[in-house]
């Protein structure tokens, strides 16, 4: 803790301690110069004081019990383990949303962009990209992982004839490309 810090802590108690000295001596006079001309307005006083100091500490501790008390955390929802799942009720989110949109072109626009994210889906195509510097053989490695030639290796630094995107479909996209890296790294051992 800094010392500024321990310094006005120590400066607040302090202060707090010489106000309620204050009070009760201040009170205490009271009470004593009701007891003079009146006994009993004197007891109601004190009464009413006790009565006062006990709604002051309930108050107290009332408001540190709800300040110290472990907070409830919210509980999570539970989403599905398929990720295509998760991102179809997301899309069907953002349909709802968009259907809210008053700009029609905006609408449209924003529909067609998440239908053709549902087809994607729906196809479940993977998306390889291979990129880098001229000569440093993407296309020999694209080959050799694919088992066949779906390109032809240049001999001189030059954009080979395939630098579009081609496709290469498969039932399970994922499963393929697990044995497409399993065959790789068995051509390399």
């Amino acid at each position: 803790m800094s010392r500024i810090r321990l310094i006005t802590i120590v400066a607040s108690v302090l202060l707090t301690l010489g106000m309620v000295a204050w009070l009760f001596d201040s009170l205490q006079r009271l009470y004593w110069a009701l007891a003079t001309i009146s006994p009993m307005l004197a007891s109601l006083l004190l009464t009413l004081l006790v009565i006062g100091l006990i709604a002051a500490i309930a108050a107290l501790l009332y408001y540190l019990f709800l300040f110290t008390r472990p907070k409830p955390r919210p509980r999570r929802p539970t989403l599905p383990q398929e990720k295509t799942t998760v991102a179809q009720e997301t899309l069907r989110a953002v349909e709802q949303q968009v259907a809210q949109i008053q700009d029609e072109v905006a609408r449209q626009a924003l529909l067609q962009r998440s239908q053709a994210i549902t087809q994607d889906l729906t196809q479940r195509e993977l998306k390889v990209v291979v990129f880098g510097t001229g000569s440093a053989g993407k296309t020999s490695l694209v080959n050799a992982i694919l088992g066949e030639i779906v390109g032809e290796v240049a001999r001189r630094w030059e954009q080979p004839h395939w630098a579009k995107p081609i496709g290469w479909r498969c039932k399970d996209s994922i499963e393929t490309l697990r044995l497409l890296i399993r065959r790789a790294c068995l051509n390399q051992a």
